[in-house]
């Protein structure tokens, strides 16, 4: 009978560092390149079928997402540490702790950016110097992202604990 391979079985720490060290980081590198694609996709489609404050609009945008993302998934690289670190202890409390902790941590930092981006929206617009003529498509723009933080925390927060875990492979797979 053949043992059903789980997420623990792929251990970072026995074999060939270099070898190791691209099958992690591939698959991490190309996620994180997905993601920051989305917005390159958004202005392509844009240029494409819309008017000139439609780019700016979505170009305004695109840079506020942008740096949220980077800025959450900084953060959640923290939770891959500490599951990797406690699970190559083989202490299973602190990593479970950890997860529960990662979970409800970025579940409220999810709530306290949507409602703070929201409510300080036309001020970072402004701040960024959006053109007048785009000021209504940036704002409806950004109002869809900031809207979607949750899942940006949620997908961010989720694969750091896999990765923890020294899967890179699922978050890539899925984003």
């Amino acid at each position: 009978m053949q043992k059903e391979k789980t997420i623990t079985e792929n251990n970072l720490t026995k074999g060939n560092v270099l070898r190791i060290l691209f099958t992690f980081s591939l698959p991490f590198i190309a996620a994180n390149l997905i993601q920051a694609l989305y917005g390159a996709v958004d202005l392509f489609v844009i240029g494409r079928y819309c008017s000139p404050e439609s780019v700016a609009a979505v170009s305004t945008g695109t840079q506020v997402t942008q740096i949220i993302t980077s800025m959450i998934t900084g953060l959640t690289l923290g939770s891959t540490i500490l599951v990797g670190k406690y699970t190559g202890m083989k202490d299973e409390e602190r990593t479970c702790r950890t997860i529960g902790t990662t979970l409800s941590v970025f579940a409220v930092v999810a709530l306290v950016l949507t409602v703070g981006m929201l409510i300080f929206r036309d001020a970072i617009l402004a701040a960024l110097k959006t053109p007048a003529t785009s000021m209504d498509e940036a704002r409806q723009y950004v109002t869809i992202c900031f809207c979607g933080i949750f899942f940006i925390c949620g997908y961010n927060a989720i694969s750091a604990l896999l990765r923890g875990y020294g899967d890179s492979r699922r978050p890539m797979y899925f984003v």
